[in-house]
């Protein structure tokens, strides 16, 4: 970039290298208002209210989401910690789409909204009672980051009868230290590996776009290690091998803790080898579990 002194020079001899690409400048009377605009603190006209039924489908939802059993609230933290990336719309929206996230509040259902604001999902809310809300989302939708997800009464009643209608104790909830709280596979160990399993599935394009479109590579090193095809492929939750692989899972969890259990954005070659011991561990593993059940695999539901 030129020196102050120099940007006259340079934009003449550089007319388009601007930003945004060859557009003209604000005028003066454009850029005193835009000022204007910023001094005053760059106020934002209010959200047209909700129509009625869409304000009852959003008090229903919260509901649904903010049960007092130990249960229904380790449910909830698995479905927030899957779809806090989502886009949320429900069925009566008449002419224009309301997208919602669900966000972490220190509020229960019919107060004003506190969102808890952490770094992550799953950091610390410091707050004994953590509520689930669906909050208004504000922002301009874009494709690069836009993932939408319907929340449906067939969605409902299949999240019923896996989280809860299915039989599983829960007599005490997991903690958020940050070495465990970033593994979902210690976190929800409690939820039966069919049900994570059957959610996973439901929407598996949402679940892979979780990986292309939430906020997990850098752009300038994306290119080089992403290759042009990739095969994905899944067992049914009822498969032969589902008891056997829900314990493989719990075996292997410490080979399965992620970088953000450290809770550093700064790392050592000795930690990037220590986890490329456990993938390895992981993988050899997981190629020995295939191996000894493939006759179950191969088998048809």
């Amino acid at each position: 970039m030129p020196r102050v002194e120099e940007f006259n020079s340079f934009a003449t001899r550089f007319p388009q290298w601007g930003m945004p690409f060859g557009l003209p400048p604000l005028s003066d009377s454009e850029d005193r208002t835009f000022t204007a605009w910023l001094a005053a603190g760059a106020p934002a006209s209010e959200p047209a209210p909700l129509s009625p039924s869409l304000a009852k489908e959003v008090k229903y939802w919260e509901q649904l989401f903010n049960g007092s059993s130990l249960k229904h609230q380790l449910a909830a933290r698995y479905l927030y910690e899957h779809l806090f990336l989502a886009h949320l719309y429900l069925e009566d929206q008449g002419t224009n789409t309301v997208f919602f996230k669900v966000v972490r509040s220190r509020t229960p259902p019919g107060t004003a909204l506190s969102v808890i604001a952490t770094r992550r999902p799953y950091d610390d809310p410091g707050v004994p009672r953590v509520y689930y809300r669906l909050w208004r989302d504000p922002a301009s939708i874009v494709a690069k980051t836009h993932m939408p997800y319907q929340l449906t009464a067939a969605r409902r009643d299949r999240w019923r009868k896996w989280f809860i209608d299915t039989e599983y104790t829960v007599d005490e909830l997991p903690g958020y230290e940050a070495r465990t709280a970033s593994n979902p596979f210690s976190t929800f160990q409690l939820i039966p590996y069919s049900s994570r399993h059957s959610f996973m599935l439901d929407e598996a394009q949402f679940t892979i776009m979780n990986f292309i479109k939430g906020p997990v590579c850098r752009g300038n090193v994306a290119l080089s290690v992403i290759q042009d095809r990739f095969w994905v492929f899944f067992t049914t939750p009822q498969s032969a091998v589902g008891k056997e692989f829900s314990q493989f899972l719990s075996r292997e969890g410490e080979q399965l803790k992620l970088p953000a259990g450290a809770e550093s954005g700064i790392w050592s070659v000795t930690k990037w080898h220590s986890y490329a011991r456990a993938q390895s561990r992981y993988l050899q593993a997981k190629g020995d579990f295939i191996r000894s059940n493939a006759a179950a695999l191969d088998k048809p539901d």
